[in-house]
C-alpha cells in the first residue's frame, strides 16, 4: 500500500485532448468534454491521474528505449519525481540496477467504442502499490 510508504505522494495529471475529423469538431468537443476524458480507462495505458511515492515500484506500459532496459513491462524503482521525467532503477534482467529516465510521452488511443482518438500526454508507467483512498 502506498500509505505505508515514507514521503509525500506526488500525483501527475495527464493533458488529454481529441484527435477529430475537422467537420465534426466542434460536436464531438460538446458531447465529450475534457473532464469526462480524464475518466476514461483503457488497458495498457496510463491513467488521468497517477499518484506516485520514491522507492515504489512502477511498471513501464511502452517501449521507450529498448537498447538501455526501457521496454514494455519493465519494473523499476523510483528514485526521483521531477515535473518532467521520472528517474528510476531497473529491477532485473539484463540491465538490473541501471539509473534510468522516464518521460511524459504523447500517446494516441483509438478505441471503438468512441468516435474520437485520445490523445493522451503522461507519464508511460502504471504504480505496482495501490493507493489505499480513504
Amino acid at each position: 500500500m502506498l500509505s505505508l510508504v515514507p514521503g509525500p505522494i506526488q500525483t501527475y495529471f495527464s493533458s488529454d485532448t481529441l484527435h477529430i475529423d475537422a467537420t465534426d469538431a466542434a460536436r464531438i468537443e460538446a458531447e465529450y468534454p475534457i473532464e469526462f476524458l480524464n475518466t476514461l480507462s483503457f488497458n495498457g495505458y496510463p491513467e488521468h491521474h497517477i499518484d506516485l511515492k520514491v522507492f515504489t515500484p512502477i511498471m513501464l506500459l511502452r517501449n521507450l528505449n529498448p537498447a538501455i532496459g526501457l521496454c514494455n513491462g519493465t519494473r523499476l524503482m523510483i528514485i526521483y519525481l521531477g515535473h518532467y521525467v521520472i528517474k528510476g532503477l531497473i529491477m532485473g534482467g539484463t540491465f538490473n540496477w541501471k539509473t534510468v529516465a522516464i518521460p511524459r510521452v504523447v500517446l494516441n488511443i483509438n478505441d471503438n467504442r468512441w468516435p474520437f482518438v485520445l490523445k493522451r500526454r503522461q507519464f508511460p508507467v502504471r504504480p505496482l502499490l495501490r493507493h489505499d483512498h480513504q
